[in-house]
C-alpha cells in the first residue's frame, strides 16, 4: 500500500477514489458516513490536500442529501464550506476539486428540482472537465447535462430547444456505447434518459 512503502501521494489518492466511487456506483449513503470516519484520520496524515478536499466535498454532498436543510444545494456544513475553501482551491489552481465543487452543486440543484440554477453550473462543471480526466465523472457530467436540458426544454427558445435536442441524442448515442461494455453501471442512465427524451418530445 501507498502507506506501507511511504508514499503517501498514492496513498491519498486511493483512498480519495475509494471514496469518490462509492458514492458514484450508488453504495448506500449512511454506511459511506460510517466508513469515511474511519479513515478521514489516515487521509488526512498523507498532506494529499486535493484527496482531502476532494472527499469532504463528497462527504458534504451526502450529508445535504440526507439531512433536512434550508440551503441542501450549497456545500457548507460539517465536512465542506465552499465559501471558506473555494478562494484556496482556486489559488492552488486544483482543477480536479473546482470541477466537483461545481459537478456536486449542479446535481444537488438538479436533485431538488431548481432545474434553472442547475443549467448555470453546467458551463462551469464543463470548464474544469480536465480535471476528471480519464474518471466515471466524464459520462456522468454529459448525462446530468442532457437530464437538466430535458426539465428545463419547455422553457427554451425555439433555437437553443434544437441544441438541447441535439445535445440530448448526443448523450444518448454515448450512453449506448458505454453500456455495451459496462451494463451495470450505464444501463439504468440511458433508460432514464431515453424516457426523458420520451416525454419532452411525445
Amino acid at each position: 500500500s501507498g502507506f506501507a512503502s511511504g508514499d503517501m501521494l498514492s496513498a491519498g489518492y486511493s483512498i480519495m477514489q475509494y471514496f469518490l466511487y462509492s458514492y458514484l456506483s450508488g453504495v448506500e449513503l449512511s454506511s459511506i458516513i460510517k466508513e469515511s470516519e474511519q479513515h478521514r484520520n489516515a487521509l488526512a496524515k498523507t498532506g494529499h490536500t486535493t484527496a482531502i478536499n476532494a472527499v469532504d466535498i463528497t462527504l458534504q454532498t451526502i450529508m445535504n442529501l440526507r439531512e433536512d436543510s434550508l440551503e441542501p444545494c450549497r456545500l457548507k456544513g460539517t465536512y465542506f464550506d465552499r465559501d471558506k475553501s473555494m478562494e484556496i482551491i482556486k489559488i492552488l489552481n486544483d482543477r480536479t476539486n473546482m470541477f466537483l465543487i461545481y459537478f456536486n452543486e449542479m446535481v444537488l440543484l438538479y436533485l431538488f428540482e431548481r432545474y434553472e440554477k442547475a443549467m448555470e453550473k453546467i458551463a462551469l462543471a464543463e470548464r474544469y472537465q480536465d480535471g476528471v480526466t480519464g474518471t466515471f465523472y466524464i459520462p456522468l457530467l454529459k448525462f446530468y447535462k442532457a437530464l437538466i436540458l430535458t426539465a428545463n426544454y419547455k422553457t427554451l427558445p425555439a433555437a437553443k430547444k434544437k441544441l438541447a435536442i441535439a445535445e440530448i441524442k448526443h448523450s444518448i448515442r454515448s450512453l449506448q456505447k458505454l453500456t455495451k461494455t459496462s451494463p451495470e453501471n450505464y444501463s439504468n442512465k440511458l433508460y432514464l434518459l431515453l424516457a426523458e427524451q420520451e416525454r419532452i418530445l411525445g
